[in-house]
Order: structure tokens, then C-alpha cells, then sequence
């Protein structure tokens, strides 16, 4: 069976300002204002401690996931690591440098969402996300929004949310 799949590429030609102001729907702006409003604290890096925080997160993401499915915690979790092991993410890091960034946002000093950032020459793309879906605050679009925000600074006219 044939699967259709269609990237999701952002246009950055204008720069962010345009983007925020003409592309994004005044809803998701009002969303990312909130979040910002209720104290949601973004940071970005490539350390081994960004690395770690981001895979807390996926594991948070993992077991949120299997509650809802009624997964045992334990096979989750194998199959989470199986998928996207640690090591990947030590390694890209690494390999990358400052080519590769990992946002987390956070609340009240716990992390609540965080996504993995390439941005090279004129293309960035948004790599990988998760989320501790407990926290109910927009997150993730404050994330793209910083992400979006920092590939226009860069220099970049494609942003790639995946397909």
C-alpha cells in the first residue's frame, strides 16, 4: 500500500517578522504569547546536558504514551530506546557541533517540551520533539517559534517540519 507523504516546508525568504505576522494564524500567536505570559522559559545548546535533558523528556513522552495505550512501562521503554537510543543523540551532537541545537522549554523549573534543531546554510529543519503532555501550556509552539525565529537570524529561507 502506498503511503502519500508531504513535507511541511516553511518559506523564510521574508524573515521572521513576516512569518509571524502574515503566516501564522493569530490563534497560535495568542498561544505562544500565553505561554510566554505564564512564565514558560526557553533555552538552547548542543551540550552532553541538553542531550540528557532532551532524552528525559522523550522517556517522560514514552511513558505518557503507554499509560494512555496500556503499555507495560518496561517494553515502552525498550522499544523507545531501541528506536532513538541515547548514543544517537550524544553522537550527532557531537558530530554536528553548532550546526545542531536543542531547545527545552520549561515551567515553574521543569522541563516541559524540547525539540532538536538542524540549521545549516539556507535550510533548517526540525529534527525531533517530545513533550510531558502533563504540562498543559503550548510548549511546542513556543519552540518552533524560537527555532523558526533562529533560522531567519542565521540566515536560512527553509525551515522543515517533517512530513
Amino acid at each position: 500500500r502506498k503511503v502519500a507523504r508531504r513535507p511541511h516546508i516553511l518559506d523564510l525568504h521574508e524573515g521572521y517578522e513576516v512569518w509571524w505576522a502574515d503566516r501564522l494564524s493569530q490563534r497560535k500567536r495568542g498561544k505562544i504569547r500565553k505561554a510566554i505570559r505564564d512564565g514558560v522559559v526557553v533555552e538552547h545548546g548542543n551540550s552532553p546536558e541538553f542531550v540528557r535533558r532532551y532524552y528525559d523528556l522523550y522517556l517522560r513522552w514514552t511513558a505518557n504514551r503507554a499509560a494512555r495505550r496500556r503499555l507495560p512501562l518496561m517494553l515502552a521503554n525498550w522499544l523507545a530506546a531501541r528506536r532513538e537510543p541515547l548514543w544517537k543523540f550524544d553522537a550527532t551532537a557531537q558530530k554536528l557541533g553548532d550546526d545542531l541545537s536543542i531547545y527545552i522549554a520549561s515551567y515553574q523549573g521543569q522541563d516541559a517540551a524540547g525539540a532538536v534543531f538542524l540549521g545549516a546554510g539556507r535550510g533548517a529543519v526540525y529534527w525531533r520533539g517530545a513533550s510531558d503532555t502533563r504540562i498543559a501550556l503550548p510548549c511546542n509552539d513556543l519552540l518552533h517559534s524560537e527555532m523558526i525565529r533562529q533560522a531567519c537570524l542565521s540566515g536560512c529561507t527553509r525551515y522543515h517540519m517533517g512530513e
